[in-house]
């Protein structure tokens, strides 16, 4: 590797390297799940990223750059937020509550190598509304999180349908 980006490196800024250690010289997926309360109407609304390593013999947290999205009751996105996770256990951000979201998702338009895990409020609103949803990829990754949480033993068959 170092053949490869040792030519790179007396142009390049410090964080190519800690992105190489952390992304080609470790291994594991990390989880990430949000913890939020939709009756928070406030146009300052707290969510909170929980990012967790997927296996405990990899247990590298990264960066992350994902698009957080939030559904309404009609199923359609009424705000995006583009985030930077940072590479511990939470990261916070603040959203419009006043658009009354009923559902979270962590990687609209799949940007990011990571395992979503919904959360309850969302889990419940996909479960019954995910015909709403518009567009087959973000429709295929919620219902990637479905079969994931499923497979990891986090949601049975029997909740998800």
């Amino acid at each position: 590797m170092n053949e490869f980006y040792e030519p790179i490196y007396p142009n390049s800024p410090k964080n190519l390297i800690d992105w190489q250690k952390s992304w080609l010289q470790t291994s594991g997926l990390n989880e990430c799940q949000a913890e939020w309360d939709p009756s928070n109407t406030n146009s300052e609304a707290k969510l909170v990223i929980k990012q967790t390593a997927a296996r405990p013999d990899f247990p590298n947290l990264r960066h992350h750059k994902v698009k957080v999205a939030f559904y309404n009751a009609e199923g359609t996105v009424c705000e995006i937020k583009d985030v930077v996770l940072n590479d511990s256990a939470e990261t916070a951000i603040t959203y419009n509550g006043a658009n009354k979201p009923k559902a979270v998702f962590l990687n609209h338009d799949d940007d990011a190598f990571i395992k979503v895990i919904l959360d309850e409020h969302s889990l419940e609103f996909f479960k019954k509304e995910l015909s709403k949803i518009s567009g087959e990829l973000n429709k295929s990754l919620i219902w990637t999180a479905f079969s994931d949480m499923i497979k990891d033993g986090k949601l049975s068959a029997y909740e998800a349908a």
